[in-house]
């Protein structure tokens, strides 16, 4: 593995050279893979202390991702505070899962709470700063200015603060391979899987090359993203189906679970199942930030001329509110 990075975040795909193979994805031994994925997330976690004074955040969602950077922390002696994000009437599942985590690693945690008046505000401005109205790239907006606004707020001057970002592109989350094939062909669709995530994510020029600056200013360089360096990539990008991808007995029957390596490395740092072993979600999603756009769409929808006369747009189907708001906007929109 190469030396690993304290910076902020690396764009691997950028970095790699024009003539670079990846690997086969040749590792199946789940053991060897969870090693390689200690040895990063140690190394990971005390370079970018090493490098960056002063207490650390993590930006936990709920997720395994986060929760893995937070276990890992706490494991190091660290003591980082957590703040978790939701906007309160978009239906968050992650408030739960992040009081649980931080219960049990004895984290301080601090839940920011969005009104739909503050969200609003928050969406107002971030479409201007950003740009763009872009479902993703606003609701994920939304998350980092909350939080960084709040750890302002108290106080925290210096500091890394960590989001459990990149996991996904490297471990294959919310992907899904056909098992019937066979091991090989497993092996080249999960490496074709990944190798367009790397370059449609780990590359500077995405939809808003300058995302980051655009709505953290100087700040941006404390915000870790934790699994986008090449050390990480290095680490991954060898790791076969077997060891990204397991059958558990779950709510509902057997499921398979993605991230596997990185579920292991939790379940070995303590954490109970229920946190481990949980379907993947979008963050944007688990926070409640789309759920919240949704239900602003719905407010402002009950306004339109005749809204109520045959249903309620608060509570009516998401096909019949998309639709009131298509024909509001009208064809020529």
């Amino acid at each position: 593995m190469s030396d690993v990075t304290g910076a902020s975040l690396e764009y691997v795909a950028d970095l790699l050279s024009s003539d670079y193979t990846p690997p086969e994805r040749a590792e199946q031994n789940p053991l060897q893979a969870l090693k390689k994925m200690k040895l990063y997330m140690y190394a990971r976690s005390q370079a970018v202390l090493e490098k960056t004074a002063g207490r650390p955040v993590v930006l936990l969602s709920g997720g395994v991702d986060s929760i893995s950077v937070a276990a890992t922390l706490k494991s190091l002696g660290q003591d980082p505070l957590c703040i978790t994000v939701l906007a309160s009437k978009g239906k968050p599942t992650d408030r739960e899962r992040s009081e649980k985590a931080a219960e049990h690693l004895s984290l301080e945690h601090i839940i920011i709470e969005l009104s739909s008046t503050e969200l609003r505000s928050l969406i107002a401005q971030l479409i201007i700063t950003l740009e763009t109205d872009e479902l993703w790239e606003i609701s994920a907006a939304v998350l980092l200015r909350a939080a960084f606004e709040c750890v302002e707020k108290e106080g925290i001057k210096a500091g890394p603060i960590f989001a459990g970002s990149g996991a996904d592109v490297l471990l294959a989350g919310g992907k899904r391979l056909d098992f019937t094939r066979g091991v090989f062909e497993q092996q080249v669709e999960l490496e074709n899987l990944v190798w367009k995530s790397l370059h449609a994510s780990f590359v500077y020029e995405r939809n808003i090359p300058d995302f980051y600056h655009r709505i953290l200013g100087s700040n941006r360089k404390r915000l870790i993203s934790f699994f986008q360096t090449s050390a990480a990539w290095e680490a991954t990008c060898r790791m076969g189906p077997e060891t990204l991808f397991v059958e558990r007995q779950a709510q509902g029957g057997v499921k398979t679970f993605d991230k596997a390596v990185l579920r292991n490395f939790v379940a070995e740092l303590g954490l109970p199942e229920e946190l481990v072993w949980t379907p993947k979600e979008p963050m944007q999603e688990s926070s409640g930030i789309i759920g919240g756009i949704e239900n602003l769409a719905r407010e402002l929808a009950t306004d339109f001329p005749g809204a109520l006369a045959h249903s309620d747009p608060m509570n009516e189907p998401s096909s019949h509110a998309l639709a009131r708001w298509f024909l509001h906007c009208g064809l020529d929109y």
